[in-house]
């Protein structure tokens, strides 16, 4: 009994601890302006491939999107990096033989 007891005030002092406990930031890795003006695209663009067959790629629908994330690489301790991510996406592809 007295064990039990024991483990339990130790279970309690730890679930105390780690919710006093706040997020602690580690590391920042952010985009600098230079990194984002490589991406030439803006959104809304519309992109032409011509094959050596004469065959013509259309990508229609191109977007850019910016987002902060907040990573903890532990589950059990509350350190987190912020990283920054620029996504460039397509939204339909049109083939067309020329």
């Amino acid at each position: 009994m007295r064990n039990l007891i024991i483990t339990f005030i130790l279970l309690s002092l730890q679930f105390f601890w780690s919710g006093c406990h706040k997020d602690h930031l580690i590391g920042e890795f952010l985009l600098t302006e230079e990194m984002k003006s490589q991406n030439p695209f803006h959104g809304g663009e519309t992109l032409y491939f011509i094959s050596d067959s004469a065959k013509e790629f259309v990508l229609d629908g191109v977007f850019r999107r910016n987002q902060i994330y907040k990573y903890q690489p532990s589950v059990t301790e509350s350190d987190y990096y912020l990283i920054e991510v620029e996504i460039t996406s397509v939204g339909s592809l049109l083939s067309n033989g020329i």
